[in-house]
């Protein structure tokens, strides 16, 4: 709604070049989000590491991924065995049954997803340190009429620092 100029804006997004084309992004992220890969603690007692990509596939561990989301593109190209499902609810089901090693996702999103979708099972799973941190945005829709003044207005209320930059970001 925010692509189409029905809403001004939306929060929080992490920069890519492609929704820079579509959305005003300020100077500033507003924080970070931090992924993590959530794990069944008893197939793994000793705990797993911040394990990149590349570590996954030289483990052999299995993914369980969401279609489309952001980590897809890295996964193939790692060569990561990854097991698609079009759901949380089902990655999350497929993690507690043993179907895939772990699922990546920002530790405060995990955390209360695994909650909802699992109950009093979600205490089975645990996660490891983070492995990615992301600056987090607004998005400004650049069809909304008020959509530029906004993103004026947000940053005249946040000095930009250089090192924070999207762009700085994706280096």
């Amino acid at each position: 709604m925010v692509r189409n100029g029905t809403y001004a804006a939306t929060f929080s997004w992490s920069y890519t070049d492609e929704r820079s084309e579509e959305f005003y992004f300020p100077e500033r992220p507003v924080g970070l989000a931090t992924y993590v890969h959530f794990y069944k603690k008893d197939r793994f007692p000793d705990g797993i590491g911040p394990l990149s990509f590349d570590d996954l596939r030289k483990e052999g561990l299995s993914v369980v991924a969401v279609r489309n989301y952001w980590y897809e593109d890295m996964l193939e190209a790692a060569g990561v065995t990854v097991e698609y499902v079009s759901t949380e609810q089902l990655a999350w089901s497929m993690l507690l049954h043993e179907r895939a090693d772990v699922y990546m996702e920002s530790t405060e999103v995990g955390m209360i997803r695994k909650a909802v979708f699992l109950g009093d099972e979600a205490s089975l799973l645990v996660h490891s340190p983070t492995f990615l941190e992301v600056p987090m945005y607004p998005m400004f829709s650049r069809k909304h009429p008020d959509g530029r003044r906004l993103l004026e207005i947000w940053e005249a209320s946040s000095p930009p620092d250089p090192e924070t930059t999207p762009e700085a970001a994706i280096r």
